[in-house]
């Protein structure tokens, strides 16, 4: 069998991350998850809190560093918690450390978590996995 992957039109995804390479591999990654979803890079907590404010579409999705300067991004998160409704924008911990006691805090607060990835491969599994993509099941040879 064939799966399809139907993602949401006018989805859009921020990433914040302190680290260029990162947000390079990041945008790479979704590209190749799908090439029509925008997306729209930070270099940390403070620069996507003014987006939030100015912007008039809100991101689905906020993949979010836990370790960066000025603002982490946990304090971030709860930010955004606090100013936006939680089902309006899904955020994401994105981390290459993984603390078991953090994983019960970003539960409880209604944040996923994922690890970041060394492996294009490995990021664009873990990317589909969090954005839910819905699964259309065709039997080959079938329209």
């Amino acid at each position: 069998m064939n799966q399809l992957f139907a993602l949401p039109y006018n989805m859009l995804i921020a990433n914040v991350d302190d680290d260029v390479d990162d947000r390079e591999f990041f945008s790479d990654a979704l590209r190749s998850v799908d090439p029509q979803i925008p997306c729209v890079l930070f270099e940390n907590g403070s620069e996507l809190l003014d987006y939030l404010e100015n912007s008039k579409s809100l991101p689905d999705y906020i993949f979010l560093d836990i370790n960066m300067p000025k603002m982490n991004g946990y304090e971030c998160a709860q930010e955004i918690k606090s100013n936006y409704h939680s089902e309006e924008i899904q955020i994401v911990m994105y981390s290459t450390a993984f603390n078991p006691l953090d994983l019960q805090k970003f539960a409880r607060d209604g944040f996923k978590y994922i690890v970041k990835q060394n492996t294009l491969t490995d990021l664009v599994q873990s990317i589909r996995n969090v954005i839910s993509p819905v699964v259309i099941i065709q039997p080959v040879g079938k329209p």
